[in-house]
């Protein structure tokens, strides 16, 4: 499977990104908006991604820059449930930041979104995002997630508790606003 925009591709993990992949998710520049609390030895990331990429409630995508085919990232949804139509957005880290053209975050939002309400027909997608991460609630935000409760003193993270912000985007939210979407145009 793979997800076409004007500068980014989503598609499948292939064996050169891992070892990419693991150095961004061990990071400490991105590792703050993460929840674990411990680095991962690549051995474990290798056995996590084969874990997820076979597990049927889990959809993952390497994030390309699609002039040359760069892994620049990922995202992915986990917890799909296709029965109650609903699955949790996730997974999400541009690591690559030289390569990643400019709004990629953007595109890859307005693809998953169709891909979640279009392709996978859910009614709900939800997400948690760490309060601290701004950006990423604002992102979501402006392609329509609202605010659906704050956990307080959800995560122990770098020796405090934080809270963590749910939000969720609807299928009617999504259609009715499509073409913004798909267009940027937010």
């Amino acid at each position: 499977m793979m997800l076409k925009g004007k500068t980014v591709t989503l598609r499948e993990i292939r064996e050169p990104d891992i070892e990419l992949l693991w150095k961004w998710k061990n990071d400490p520049t991105y590792y703050e908006f993460f929840y674990e609390l411990i680095p991962v030895t690549l051995e474990q990331h290798k056995k996590w991604i084969e874990r997820v990429t076979s597990d049927k409630t889990e959809i993952i995508f390497a994030i390309s820059n699609t002039t040359d085919d760069r892994c620049i990232g990922t995202v992915g949804f986990q917890h799909v449930d296709l029965r109650n139509r609903k699955a949790e957005w996730g997974r999400l880290l541009i690591g690559d930041k030289q390569h990643s053209p400019k709004g990629s975050g953007k595109e890859v939002e307005s693809l998953m979104l169709e891909y979640a309400f279009e392709h996978l027909g859910l009614n709900k997608l939800y997400c948690e995002v760490l309060s601290s991460n701004d950006k990423v609630v604002s992102l979501h935000k402006r392609f329509g997630f609202v605010e659906e409760g704050l956990f307080k003193n959800h995560v122990f993270k770098n020796g405090e508790f934080k809270d963590v912000v749910f939000l969720a985007m609807y299928a009617s939210k999504y259609f009715s606003s499509k073409e913004n979407i798909k267009n940027l145009n937010i």
